[in-house]
């Protein structure tokens, strides 16, 4: 026997004031369903409720739903859709309604589903989404919702545990999740988490900004990386450039000498996808050129990949500004040891001294292979002082922004006690 097409009524219980015993009811018509059991709205009815607070359609058998009529509903405060057969739910429309406090979600078939709009609705307290078919789900953005008591999501099925992250971010190239990931989960799981095992709340390699922007538009990735930077951990500013800009596609430009902000602030607001890569391509581009025009750090740039991309106009900067950075370099030793951060931050003398296995500083004894490594390999001879000033000896020779600095600190030993010519 085949399904029955058929409409029918949908109890709405909805209130225009904050108390909740105050229930009305408005019997909504249902759209044409093709299954007897479920049914589907539009919920073009609610735009009929003045002052909509509080809406609970629970219990209707709903499958599909779309939200679009609550866009831009400044009143609503509590919206339950609990206890339906939805299986998919699209949240966008709920980023206007701001005063939004209590979302139940409960009970329902949902699989899959993006928290991603929920970043604007900074009021809200409560959120109920377990008793779900979720394998895993993306809670980062909830992170950003100060208001947020408590959060309720169990059952979930995954068949193994999925660690929060497995490295700094991740095995692969990050994505905008693992970048919101790394940048705001704690150990701990967070104080309004309940009733969910912390193993299986986060999936790494979610969604690409490709899709995220075709989903939402750049606005929404703007938004995620504002919050984002206001999480982020001490000396991660660095790692956060090169995170981002790996994801786009253009990890030859993530040698910018200074804020993560600078590089938020060059994200489009609008445009296509392929529109806004330009764009951030561009002043990316301008803003690597003044850096070196201003006799910049020349760190982390990679000429041959550049060569193939429109980064290669920065080559014949990059080439002048390193040969200028060894002319200007001078090492000081105090006692028996060098201090070697002055050639650590230059772009030739970090790879000699990383392929020579050197940390900070070293001994005296050690410098005489790497400076003539260094005149063999790139012409030039570096003039090592004796001094007994310690100001003098800890001296940078250039001035790198704070991210810059605390990346390289991060990454490079202090001494080196096994360096191979010792």
């Amino acid at each position: 026997m085949g399904h029955t097409t058929m409409t029918r009524c949908i109890v709405a219980r909805y209130t225009d004031t904050t108390d909740p015993d105050d229930q009305r009811f408005l019997y909504g018509r249902s759209e044409p369903s093709s299954h007897v059991d479920y049914v589907s709205s539009n919920l073009h009815w609610v735009r009929d409720i003045e002052n909509l607070v509080r809406l609970d359609i629970s219990c209707n058998y709903i499958s599909q739903i779309n939200l679009a009529p609550l866009e831009g509903c400044k009143t609503l405060k509590y919206l339950d859709l609990s206890e339906n057969a939805l299986e998919d739910v699209d949240l966008t429309p709920l980023k206007s309604c701001t005063k939004l406090e209590t979302l139940d979600l409960s009970y329902n078939r949902i699989q899959d589903i993006s928290l991603t709009p929920l970043i604007d609705c900074k009021s809200l307290r409560y959120f109920y989404i377990h008793n779900n078919n979720l394998d895993t789900i993306n809670i980062a953005p909830l992170h950003h919702l100060h208001r947020l008591q408590k959060v309720i999501i169990d059952n979930l099925r995954a068949a193994k545990p999925v660690p929060i992250f497995k490295a700094e971010f991740g095995d692969n190239p990050p994505n905008l999740n693992d970048v919101l990931y790394a940048m705001t989960f704690k150990a701990d799981r967070p104080d309004w988490l309940h009733g969910c095992p912390q193993v299986k709340i986060i999936r790494l390699g979610a969604e690409s900004y490709s899709t995220h922007v075709r989903k939402y538009g750049w606005e929404s990735v703007h938004k995620h990386l504002e919050a984002t930077k206001k999480l982020l951990p001490p000396k991660r500013d660095f790692l956060a450039q090169l995170a981002i800009l790996e994801d786009l596609g253009m990890p030859e430009l993530a040698c910018y000498d200074g804020s993560i902000s600078d590089i938020i602030a060059i994200i489009p607001t609008s445009g296509t996808y392929e529109e806004g890569l330009l764009e951030i391509q561009a002043k990316l581009i301008s803003m690597l050129s003044m850096q070196l025009e201003n006799g910049g750090s020349t760190l982390f740039f990679d000429i041959d990949r550049l060569a193939t991309t429109p980064g290669s106009v920065l080559v014949p900067q990059i080439v002048s500004r390193r040969g200028k950075e060894l002319k200007e370099l001078i090492l000081y030793q105090l006692d028996e040891r060098v201090n070697l951060m002055p050639m650590w931050l230059t772009g030739f003398g970090f790879n000699i001294l990383r392929a020579a296995g050197c940390g900070r500083e070293e001994r005296h004894t050690v410098l005489p292979n790497i400076l003539e490594r260094s005149s063999s390999d790139i012409g030039i001879s570096i003039p090592l002082k004796n001094t007994k000033s310690h100001k003098k000896y800890q001296t940078l020779g250039s001035s790198p922004s704070k991210p810059l600095l605390d990346h390289l600190l991060s990454i490079i030993p202090k001494t080196n006690d096994l360096h191979p010519y010792r």
